[in-house]
């Protein structure tokens, strides 16, 4: 079944989960259940924007890219993994830990064990969070 276009609404929705998480103490069952809202969606321009935050200065939008590319489009199946794994791969060298914790959740939604058992270095990496992502990802 074909994905059905996005509307400028659920563009926004992705501008309101950055101003989300740029708060200090940002809801974090908010920022879900607006990603939600976009899984369920799964349009294309929703992928490629997320696209163009993958490869943003700012750290935050980075991050939320991460959070919505691996869930984006359901569990079965993730209409965009095979062309978003590399895209997330990537961020695995980023120097901001938020960053890499949520591109090494993302990697684990989209099963991708591959991936991630090439870059298991970062199973002892200095931060607790991106060492209990890689054991979650591949657990």
């Amino acid at each position: 079944m074909a994905k059905r276009k996005s509307s400028s609404k659920e563009l926004r929705l992705i501008d309101e989960i950055v101003s989300i998480r740029r708060q200090a103490d940002y809801d974090e069952d908010a920022q879900h259940m607006l990603i939600g809202q976009l899984r369920r969606a799964g349009s294309r321009s929703i992928f490629e924007r997320c696209l163009v935050l993958c490869e943003s200065e700012d750290p935050i939008e980075r991050a939320v890219a991460c959070d919505i590319l691996g869930q984006l489009g359901g569990k079965s199946p993730f209409p965009y993994r095979e062309e978003t794994i590399p895209v997330l791969a990537v961020l695995l060298e980023d120097s901001n830990e938020v960053v890499l914790d949520c591109a090494i959740i993302a990697l684990g939604h989209l099963d991708a064990d591959d991936t991630l058992l090439a870059n298991l270095a970062l199973a002892k990496h200095p931060s607790a969070d991106v060492r209990f992502a890689m054991a979650w990802s591949l657990g």
